[in-house]
């Protein structure tokens, strides 16, 4: 991969970057919340904008690799490096992990899989013979409940891992800004340094 030695990052790296991070700082809280008050008609919202961002994050990751990391502003330690590129990589793999991971969860459990009212794969009734006041009972039948469950365990194990990377990363941001005063956040924000 090549390394861009531009002070300015492309429009295209700037917008892919605030489009992951306000996506995500939406879906953790949604998700989390679903997942703890069981609210669980949330979840098309949380499917269909997870899987809008696995599209994004996948054009995100084909656009890093054609056009390589950005070079730091600074000179900046040999741990501070490998730190942020520890923190990166965490970043970008559990942003392609969470998706696939809540998707194919999704799946196995025998739900269907849809796009902002968009069906894409039909879910796996089940049709036992439901009385009328209980309808909304009616579940459905898992098409692997153990890959469900698996899934379920690393999505939630990875949300927590994607949350600390995003602590790290702001954490850095600021560092940069407000101690090292080197343009870094201003960069991640569009200006030139």
């Amino acid at each position: 991969m090549r390394h861009d030695s531009r002070q300015k990052l492309s429009p295209t790296t700037v917008s892919l970057h605030w489009i992951v991070a306000l996506t995500v700082a939406g879906l953790w809280p949604l998700g989390y919340y679903m997942a703890h008050t069981r609210t669980y008609s949330l979840w098309p919202v949380h499917q269909s904008t997870g899987t809008v961002l696995l599209l994004v994050v996948l054009a995100r990751v084909a656009w890093r690799y054609a056009n390589g990391w950005p070079q730091p502003v600074g000179d900046y330690s040999q741990t501070e490096r490998i730190l942020a590129k520890v923190v990166h990589w965490t970043l970008l793999l559990s942003l392609l992990i969470m998706p696939i991971t809540g998707l194919v969860s999704g799946y196995a459990g025998g739900y269907d899989i849809t796009v902002f009212g968009w069906q894409l794969i039909p879910d796996n009734p089940n049709h036992a013979i439901v009385p009328l006041d209980a309808i909304h009972k009616l579940r459905v039948n898992p098409r692997s409940e153990v890959l469900h469950d698996d899934l379920q365990v690393v999505h939630r194990v990875v949300a927590r891992i994607l949350l600390a990377a995003v602590m790290l990363h702001v954490l850095g941001a600021l560092k940069h800004h407000l101690i090292d005063k080197d343009g870094t956040l201003r960069r991640m924000l569009g200006s030139s340094v």
